[in-house]
């Protein structure tokens, strides 16, 4: 383990650790994180579900960090650095927050990403990224950036305070519905949309069921959840390759990872594998990640056909909205993404973005210039 001293004047109560992660260390860092997941707001993205399956799956070498306040682990995060090349000529060493930086592994896509930490303790991300400027051999030599992927931004104003400038690499809104509320005002959920999305979910519904009832059906076993994703899985393909276009699900990473996450997570209601059926006909699938009342939307796979009065998504995600309000789930989040079916099936959400923490290095100077002379050059298109 690697220790330094808190810079008194400025993050006094706090001390960081980093150590790198071993397999014998697993027990103990889940004990860890288990514990302080307790005491935190947490979503599944960063609760142990996913990251104890993230850690056994990733071909990396990550560091697990620690943030003590009175000998009380209060944050925890996992660090990975690897060199990268922007504009295709400037290397760079940058510090990843819970991913690999490899974008094949980072497929899976992290949100809501954060330091793990206690309730009232958000000022330990900022005693982190004070330990990383002053203790680089902590990740395992200098660094030059420190990267936080699908972040809100309550999270990044306590990197901020790190007082390192950041710039982002991309922003993402989100849309989510409030299921709590539908139920305090006894309301269901069609009656909350648009009259136009609710006269084109009720066509589409009336259509379907030419063919036989709409049920929506829950996996209940591994086996049933495994065999529903990969069913999934290959109606998402099959919609990106009539685009000429390769998804997510062609990536052999993200693959891999789901299939061990199912059935880690089925059984005690981390995941939910939906599919939506009109009679025989499979109108789409759906997989959702589950943690205390929050409903995640991860993956659908669609059946689509030329009758475009048909809407298998606008279907499935009624069907799923009004299946977890009836049972008690607080919110369906759409997760990032600014869809036109999301804006019409929710409320604008929280707004994700991908940032970079840089340090004062020439090199990362002459890149900002370059890209201001690009903007300027060629700005983007605003249509």
């Amino acid at each position: 383990m690697m220790e330094a001293a808190p810079d008194r004047a400025e993050i006094a109560d706090f001390a960081v650790a980093i150590e790198r992660v071993g397999a014998s260390d697993l027990p103990l860092i889940e004990k860890h994180w288990r514990a302080l997941e307790q005491d935190a707001d947490v979503t599944f993205f960063t609760s142990w579900r996913w990251m104890g399956r993230w850690l056994k799956e990733i071909d990396a070498a990550p560091y697990v960090a620690r943030v003590r306040r009175g000998g009380r682990i209060v944050g925890m995060a996992f660090l990975c650095r690897k060199r990268i090349t922007n504009r295709r000529f400037l290397p760079s060493q940058v510090v990843f927050l819970n991913q690999t930086g490899d974008p094949d592994q980072d497929v899976i896509t992290i949100e809501y990403n954060r330091l793990l930490s206690a309730r009232g303790e958000a000022a330990a991300a900022e005693a982190l990224v004070r330990f990383l400027r002053r203790t680089p051999a902590a990740v395992g030599g200098g660094w030059d950036e420190f990267q936080v992927s699908g972040a809100v931004d309550d999270t990044l104003a306590s990197f901020d305070a790190g007082g390192l400038p950041r710039r982002s690499t991309a922003i993402y809104g989100s849309y989510a519905v409030d299921l709590a509320a539908l139920r305090r005002e006894d309301r269901d959920y069609l009656s909350s949309l648009s009259s136009n999305t609710r006269r084109q979910i009720r066509r589409a519904v009336s259509l379907y069921e030419e063919r036989g009832p709409v049920r929506l059906k829950r996996a209940e076993t591994a086996e049933e959840a495994l065999s529903f994703f990969e069913d999934a899985a290959r109606m998402h393909e099959a919609k990106w390759s009539a685009q000429g276009r390769k998804g997510a699900l062609s990536h052999p990473f993200y693959m891999a990872f789901n299939r061990a996450l199912i059935p880690d997570n089925l059984g005690d209601g981390g995941v939910d594998l939906l599919k939506i059926a009109a009679g025989d006909h499979v109108i789409g699938y759906l997989y959702n990640l589950l943690y205390k009342g929050h409903v995640g939307f991860y993956l659908s796979g669609l059946a689509f056909e030329k009758d475009n009065r048909l809407k298998p998504g606008l279907v499935c995600h009624a069907a799923a909205i009004t299946h977890y309000r009836d049972a008690g789930a607080d919110v369906y989040d759409f997760l990032a993404g600014d869809a036109r079916y999301k804006a019409s099936l929710g409320d604008r959400g929280e707004t994700m973005r991908t940032v970079l923490y840089r340090q004062p290095r020439v090199k990362l100077q002459v890149e900002e210039a370059l890209r201001t002379i690009k903007h300027f050059i060629a700005p983007p298109d605003k249509t």
